[in-house]
């Protein structure tokens, strides 16, 4: 009998994580293409994450069969690695835009849904469905969503592994940080479909949370959704003048390193700050507002 268990609870605390960084992601302003992105990908995790968690609730207090709700939380599973690899794209590519060739690549998800919401008359997504992905029997279409899923997640993550080299002549940090949080689900995900180690339906979206870790540390560390590039980070750094850019409504959007050291500051105490604010600290900068 299914209960209110340790990964039920987990399950809940990696969806309120990712509801904040969502928030975080979009916190900003004006909202860069990166960030919507980015929001768009943590967004398609947060409906496979409140999906299992309105599965097990129906459960526990009507008793509805959980494959009723499989066709909800796969309309996460299968947009996440499509915006991973989008977001990828954009991530080395600042100029990149949304194309009719990108469209395409919502045609197998939308197909894979369409299956699983009908899956009770043609069983070519699951077989035999449960709480256990080791008591699971999956149908054809559920290895093609395997195999697409995966593709995407390899592609990505290689155009960020050669953008990385590029720019900056090693693996960056930043690249890292942002691999490792979403290979992390996707392995775990990896070792359960393929019976490897046992585990059931939530804890793949609970890996999630130690992807948000990762995924928050390229963000707040590293500046990941400023999408500077990195090689002009490096060569901004390296120059003996201060400098700030400021957005439209004076706010502190980048600086370089010489700025931090000549005012003694840190990156978290400025970016995204008013300079007007960061102007009462120092006299120089007291003639800003006028």
């Amino acid at each position: 009998m299914q209960t209110i268990d340790m990964s039920f609870i987990l399950l809940i605390i990696s969806t309120l994580m990712i509801l904040f960084l969502i928030r975080y992601a979009l916190k900003s302003k004006p909202i860069t293409q990166m960030q919507k992105l980015f929001a768009l990908m943590l967004g398609s995790v947060a409906v496979i994450c409140l999906g299992l968690i309105i599965q097990k609730l129906c459960f526990l207090a009507f008793a509805t069969p959980p494959v009723y709700f499989e066709g909800f939380v796969y309309i996460g599973t299968c947009l996440f690695p499509v915006m991973f690899f989008i977001m990828a794209a954009c991530f080395v590519s600042p100029n990149f835009k949304f194309t009719f060739k990108h469209s395409l690549l919502f045609i197998v998800p939308i197909v894979n849904v369409l299956l699983i919401f009908t899956n009770e008359w043609h069983h070519l997504f699951y077989e035999v469905y449960s709480f256990n992905l080791n008591e699971m029997v999956y149908g054809p279409d559920a290895y093609i969503h395997l195999a697409y899923t995966y593709g995407l997640f390899f592609l990505g993550i290689v155009m960020l592994l050669k953008h990385s080299a590029k720019t900056s002549g090693f693996f960056s940090k930043q690249t890292l940080m942002i691999i490792v949080g979403v290979s992390f689900p996707v392995v775990v995900n990896v070792l359960g479909s393929f019976n490897i180690i046992q585990m059931n339906v939530y804890t793949t979206p609970i890996s999630f949370s130690f992807a948000v870790i990762f995924l928050t540390f390229a963000i707040l560390k590293f500046n990941f959704l400023s999408l500077t590039p990195i090689a002009l980070e490096k060569v901004v750094d390296r120059m003996s003048d201060s400098y700030i850019v400021l957005n439209d409504k004076n706010i502190i959007v980048d600086f370089n390193k010489p700025f931090i050291n000549l005012f003694k500051v840190s990156d978290s105490s400025i970016r995204n700050h008013s300079v007007y604010e960061f102007s009462k600290y120092f006299p120089s900068f007291k003639n800003l507002e006028s």
